[in-house]
């Protein structure tokens, strides 16, 4: 994702995206010094068509008065 809030949790991304379907896992990631958000987080799905339907049925929805742009991973996560 892309410039979300500052305030968007974790449990706030379950709620948005768990309709699109299996989440597997999600993270809003945050300075390590600070814990502050850095404005954007990754949503992972268990399997790649959950993962197409999120982006085909919910790209620049809005989170907290903001759009979200869905954006596949383009590298290796931890």
């Amino acid at each position: 994702m892309w410039v979300i809030s500052t305030r968007v949790s974790e449990a706030m991304l379950y709620q948005k995206f768990s309709p699109a379907r299996h989440i597997l896992s999600i993270r809003v990631c945050r300075d390590m010094m600070t814990r502050c958000s850095l404005s954007y987080g990754y949503v992972n799905f268990c399997q790649k068509a959950d993962a197409e339907h999120a982006l085909n049925t919910m790209n620049f929805d809005i989170i907290m008065g903001r759009p979200v742009r869905i954006m596949w991973c383009q590298c290796p996560q931890e």
